[in-house]
């Protein structure tokens, strides 16, 4: 199931570093821009190259877990089963986020996703809500990792 380059771009490339973002602060690593790009684009290059190859259905996201996994090992040095353990509660929080956004959105216009996937520029519009969530849900978690650590002493200012 290939993804239409402007779709990639604009969707599924920002989709990847909110992924890579949330998969920083999980675990525990400084949320830097450049840790986020050194591991989310990777990932999206990784997505659109899986979705060409005639996998059934499925295999491309657990193929996916394991893409993210190692980067965050091998770019990161995080163990390797820290790493798989972050890569699939990143996978199960832009699952449950994307279901609810993606149920806001049909709610909130009267289109289902179906009919807004046949449109390119309805489908990255219906993508972003989540995008844009798991985004904001990295930099609250990790401000609040701040937070904790300057009360603890562990960060001085």
């Amino acid at each position: 199931m290939e993804i239409p380059v402007l779709r990639w771009i604009f969707q599924a490339v920002p989709e990847c570093l909110a992924a890579a973002a949330l998969a920083l602060v999980l675990a525990s690593r400084s949320l830097e821009t450049r840790s986020v790009f050194l591991i989310g684009l990777p990932q999206a290059v990784a997505a659109y190259l899986v979705r060409l190859l005639p996998l059934t259905f499925g295999v491309h996201t657990i193929v996916l877990i394991v893409v993210m996994a190692a980067l965050l090992n091998v770019l990161l040095e995080i163990k390797l089963s820290r790493s798989l353990l972050v890569a699939l509660v990143v996978l199960i929080i832009l699952v449950a986020v994307e279901m609810v956004f993606i149920s806001l959105m049909t709610y909130i216009t009267g289109i289902t996703f179906q009919e807004a996937s046949r449109v390119i520029i309805l489908s990255i519009v219906y993508g972003w809500p989540h995008t844009v969530f798991l985004f904001l849900l990295a930099l609250v978690i990790y401000r609040w990792q701040i937070s904790r650590h300057l009360k603890k002493g562990v960060i001085k200012t």
